[in-house]
């Protein structure tokens, strides 16, 4: 069974990431990242 890969996005920038991260690194917004399913 093939594991599922999660991306998290900046809802405010765009900006991806391979990890939740708390405050986005390009825009330093809070609490933007929500997660994707790839």
């Amino acid at each position: 069974m093939a594991k599922h890969k999660i991306k998290y996005i900046c809802s405010n920038c765009g900006f991806e990431s391979l990890k939740w991260q708390g405050k986005c690194p390009h825009c330093e917004e809070w609490n933007t990242f929500s997660e994707e399913f790839v």
